[in-house]
């Protein structure tokens, strides 16, 4: 079985569950890993000597990803898209590496950026099973972060909030 056919199963099961059983950051990091491999898929259409040179198209697919788990990472009431960025940020390290190396061998370029999905997806899986048990425990699990005060907000004694 090939390694894409592997990396598209294991993705769609776990996007899947993320989307079946998930709180709203898990399936919002579910459609984007499906958004993010079909543009990737859809990147390397008919393309050949993939990976000898910096494939900037596909380093835009993940600029936009990683950026959308920062706001995730930021704005959700969860632990674990710190860790999606890290892994992530880690995935356009590569490609910055190739971008300062363009030497490093095409194939360990394509390995380092397609190896580093799986513990994402790991995470993920982790993250909606851990969202359903703090379900089954309170009955509730906020998915975002209270804001603090706006300014258009009334404070406690009514009067407006700076």
């Amino acid at each position: 079985m090939s390694t894409v056919l592997v990396f598209n199963t294991v993705l769609i099961l776990v996007a899947g569950f993320a989307l079946w059983k998930g709180g709203a950051p898990e399936r919002i990091v579910a459609v984007s890993f499906l958004a993010a491999a079909g543009a990737t898929r859809l990147a390397q259409y008919g393309a050949s000597g993939m990976f000898e040179d910096l494939e900037l198209d596909i380093l835009v697919i993940d600029l936009v990803l990683l950026a959308l788990l920062v706001v995730i990472a930021f704005r959700s009431d969860r632990v674990w898209p710190i860790w999606m960025v890290g892994l992530h940020g880690l995935t356009v390290g590569v490609h910055a590496a190739k971008a300062y190396d363009p030497g490093i061998v095409s194939w360990i370029y394509g390995m380092a950026l397609g190896k580093l999905a799986y513990p994402m997806l790991l995470i993920l899986v982790v993250a909606t099973i851990r969202h359903r048990r703090r379900l089954t425990l309170y009955g509730t699990d906020p998915s975002w972060k209270r804001s603090s005060a706006s300014p258009g907000r009334l404070r406690r004694n009514g009067e407006p909030g700076i």
